[in-house]
């Protein structure tokens, strides 16, 4: 007896493992692979070129004075979800790359890409206005 469950062990054990496994590969299958964002939702700058989903890098471009881009990226899957921004804080140089990465359901990561600069014009505007401000003082004293 212990002879038959011996061999009848050998023979069900990987028959099981083998159902096992494809249930699990079916049941990952079913997961999806959309890991893109049907928006990047940059809130405080202008994106060039124009968003769209399959177009990973983007020149963003905000206002003198801006500190931090603000964000609100909405994944293209209600399941995939956005699981990390990281460099939203411009330099002393007026510039930084953001990168915000996106996690499909199934598991897939992809980033977008975001080169983020001051508008340089407005920033010689400003510059003009402070000092053409200034002169007024003066005068007025």
């Amino acid at each position: 007896m212990k002879k038959l469950w011996k061999q009848l062990g050998r023979k069900v054990v990987p028959v099981l493992m083998m159902v096992l496994l494809l249930t699990m590969t079916a049941s990952a299958e079913g997961y999806s692979g959309d890991n893109s964002l049907a928006a990047l939702g940059v809130e405080n700058g202008t994106v060039t070129p124009e968003f769209e989903y399959s177009t990973w890098e983007y020149n963003v471009t905000v206002a003198p004075g801006t500190t931090e881009l603000i964000l609100n990226p909405v994944p293209s899957d209600p399941n995939a979800q956005v699981i990390d921004i990281s460099g939203t804080t411009l330099g002393e140089d007026g510039t930084t790359t953001v990168v915000i990465t996106v996690q499909a359901e199934n598991g897939d990561q992809f980033p977008y890409t975001l080169h983020v600069t001051t508008d340089q014009h407005l920033r010689q505007r400003k510059l003009l206005r402070q000092r053409h401000r200034r002169r007024r003082q003066k005068m007025q004293k």
